[in-house]
């Protein structure tokens, strides 16, 4: 039968593609190029299947020949397995099809019973149909189904062709995601142990991610064994490399589980190992939040001290940032200390850490702060540096004058009454200090005002 005879079907070849459109809102693409690689895109709103008997072919003249036929769904319809013909190469299309549908729609049992047939007609799926369907059920988290793939289909012999680094991965996420880390490990071990596929290079980037994200969830589950076992092989494989964002699971790991010391601990093997130390803000905030809950004071000189000579101090700050110091400097070290003690709500060490820089302290960075601190609306550490830098500090009036500009934005974004008297109480304080508004500062000031309903006062007005 001709496709032209069927009215319920429409069939366009568009840039190299051959869309089959049927009024039962059945779609079906296929993106054929020039290696005869085929795509497949299916979607369906109804009851019934469209099974497409084709042979397609292109003649000198690009004209291209295809037989159709439409069934209902039944226990049988499946079982037509008929072939393409896409320049001169035959492809098992029907097989193709019908596997990937049943696959994206997570049927699990028609996908087994299509396998079965086929195998009886003397048909078996080629390794890329089948590492396709195998991706199928991981887009669905049918952790069962790739599982049984993996292991069915995967004896020592074919697993390094039917399984391949992305889909292992997967089915390890999946299962560590099921709190089956210890059974995703071994498969790891397994898949490495038969010698690892070459991978291409624009296929190296998706399973990098692919590694990061098995590192977040197992790092999630507070187990770092998992994490750091499963960090070692991937990097044994070269799958991934020691980077910040590989090595930052390992450290998340501790966090999440509380163990603040064993985070340090972590540190400083990362530091020992690769030389890179990530998450070094986080961590110190963390630690100098976790003295501020349990009441306890921070020595900031004594850190400070601590780096600087060498010498051996078991506690976890002081351990941080010698090791901040031996990584970034001393000048750097005390930096970082400076910001965190503000953003964890300790001025007064704060205050002692600015007091330790003196003429060291490096105005880019407080600026670059201050911006960072208005944009994530942190009033807290804008508040607690305006306590603190006083007359006398490098660049007094300009620093200061930042700091008002970073307010300002946190209380625009705030809005309503109480951002609006609070953004005009900043501006009495400039003026009280003899400092200079910039226009930015002004027009910021005046449309939040008005927009809030709040009376200009006299010298605000003059300059409007």
């Amino acid at each position: 039968m001709s496709w032209r005879r069927l009215p319920w079907l429409n069939i366009k070849r568009i840039n190299g593609s051959l869309r089959f459109c049927g009024v039962n809102q059945c779609n079906i693409q296929l993106d054929i190029n020039s290696s005869c690689c085929m795509n497949l895109k299916y979607s369906r709103c109804s009851s019934r299947s469209l099974h497409l008997c084709k042979n397609v072919s292109q003649s000198s003249s690009g004209s291209e020949r295809v037989s159709c036929s439409e069934h209902e769904t039944t226990g049988t319809d499946d079982d037509k397995l008929l072939e393409f013909v896409v320049n001169g190469q035959q492809l098992q299309g029907a097989l193709w099809i019908m596997l990937l549908l049943h696959a994206s729609q997570n049927d699990f049992n028609t996908v087994l019973a299509l396998l079965k047939k086929a195998k009886a007609e003397g048909l078996e799926p080629s390794v890329r149909v089948m590492r396709d369907v195998v991706r199928a059920f991981i887009k669905n988290k049918n952790v069962d189904a790739v599982l049984y793939f993996h292991s069915t289909r995967g004896q020592p012999e074919q697993l390094s062709h039917t399984s391949t680094a992305d889909t292992t991965v997967n089915l390890c996420t999946l299962l560590v995601e099921g709190g089956r880390g210890s059974e995703a490990l071994k498969i790891l071990k397994e898949f490495l142990s038969l010698g690892c596929q070459e991978i291409r290079e624009e296929e190296l980037k998706k399973i990098k991610a692919d590694c990061r994200k098995l590192l977040d969830i197992a790092a999630d589950k507070c187990d770092f064994n998992l994490t750091r076992e499963l960090f070692e092989e991937m990097m044994g494989a070269g799958w991934i490399q020691p980077e910040n964002f590989t090595v930052v699971p390992l450290l998340q790991c501790k966090m999440n589980s509380g163990d603040l010391a064993g985070v340090v601990d972590v540190a400083e093997q990362i530091f020992q190992d690769y030389k890179l130390l990530p998450k070094r803000m986080q961590v110190l905030i963390a630690l100098l939040k976790d003295y501020t809950d349990r009441g306890l004071d921070v020595s900031v000189l004594t850190c400070i001290n601590t780096a600087s000579d060498g010498s051996n101090n078991n506690d976890p700050i002081s351990r941080l940032v010698s090791l901040i110091t031996s990584c970034y400097g001393d000048v750097q070290a005390r930096h970082d200390l400076f910001f965190a003690c503000l953003e964890s709500g300790q001025p007064t060490a704060a205050g002692q850490v600015l007091q330790n820089l003196g003429k060291e302290i490096d105005c880019a960075q407080v600026v670059k702060m201050c911006g960072l601190y208005g944009k994530a609306g942190r009033e807290d550490a804008l508040l607690h540096l305006l306590s603190i830098y006083q007359p006398g500090h490098a660049s007094f009036a300009s620093i200061r004058c930042n700091m008002y500009s970073a307010l300002l934005n946190v209380y625009v974004t705030r809005g309503g009454e109480e951002g609006g008297s609070k953004a005009l109480d900043l501006y009495r304080a400039m003026l009280s200090e003899n400092l200079t508004p910039s226009p930015a500062f002004l027009t910021s000031l005046t449309h939040l005002l008005d927009a809030v309903g709040i009376e200009l006062p006299p010298t605000l007005t003059s300059h409007t």
